[in-house]
């Protein structure tokens, strides 16, 4: 992610996988919190933390405003 000030992307947990061309990508944490929380309408959202190398699953956002942790667990 070197140069992109984009380090943050929110898409449906229903995808499961990162899609690049269909997440939307945010500057900072708290806008991907605002996106997320605005598309719960279409169910759970999945903020990812972009890297240098893969996307890192970061947080869930349901509908009821609560934040998981998206870490799934060895």
């Amino acid at each position: 992610m070197e140069n992109n000030s984009l380090g943050w992307a929110v898409q449906p947990s229903s995808w499961f996988n990162f899609d690049s061309d269909g997440c939307v990508y945010c500057a900072d944490i708290n806008t991907a919190y605002r996106v997320a929380r605005d598309q719960t309408r279409f169910g759970d959202q999945i903020i990812w933390k972009m890297t240098s190398g893969d996307p890192i699953r970061w947080v869930r956002v349901t509908k009821e405003e609560v934040a998981h942790s998206a870490y799934q667990g060895a």
